[in-house]
């Protein structure tokens, strides 16, 4: 029996790809191409867009719906959340990375579950890194290979039209662009309301 058979990843950060794959229609994708935007300013060159607040917008419901479908799934089939804490979509801007335009290692504040829907992609890589005070060993030790249970970095592969999501709290970022395809993203942050904690301990609230 292989000795990883036999072993347990406790504790570990649960990165959701969905199932279902949304279809944007021309408007939609026309709509999401033509938006203003502005440099990120975390570095990488790449743009986002002016608006932080995109599923507010009438030509996004469609998308902010299959969104909130798949976060439902993620929080309450993977990760087994009560029904009455209610998770909801709070921000989404839409990232643009053109030829030789990466985006910086960050992660998502005053967020919950953070998710990134891939609207026009050429495969990239979504790069997700371990936080560097929970790091296993307090020295620097080489790997024969790496896996899940010693890697500072994993990834995860882009398709059109679906989403992965993840911890807000993991960082992650996405390698340069090599090609002549534009990338094109919908990020998404979400918060929850409803009863959190237990009033027996004092840690009861209503949100």
């Amino acid at each position: 029996m292989s000795i990883k058979k036999q072993a347990m990843s406790i504790f570990g950060y649960p990165i959701w790809i969905s199932e279902e794959t949304y279809n944007f229609n021309d408007k939609e994708l026309d709509y999401i191409k033509n938006l203003p935007t502005k440099i990120n300013g975390g570095g990488g060159g790449n743009r986002i867009s002016l608006d932080d607040y995109l599923f507010k917008n009438k030509e996004m419901s469609n998308i902010k719906n299959f969104c909130q479908k798949q976060i439902d799934k993620y929080f309450y089939e993977l990760m087994n959340v009560e029904d009455q804490i209610k998770i909801y979509t709070t921000q989404a801007w839409a990232n643009y990375n053109k030829k030789s335009e990466s985006h910086h290692s960050h992660f998502h504040a005053n967020s919950i579950v953070s998710g990134v829907l891939y609207v026009q992609t050429d495969g990239v890589k979504i790069h997700f890194e371990r936080d560097k005070y929970s790091e296993l060993w307090p020295m620097q030790l080489r790997y024969k290979d790496f896996d899940y249970y010693n890697a500072f970095s994993w990834w995860a592969k882009s398709e059109p039209g679906k989403i992965i999501i993840f911890p807000s709290k993991l960082a992650h970022r996405v390698e340069e662009n090599e090609g002549e395809t534009e990338r094109i993203s919908i990020a998404i942050n979400t918060f929850v309301k409803g009863y959190l904690g237990d009033d027996l301990d004092k840690t009861g609230l209503r949100l």
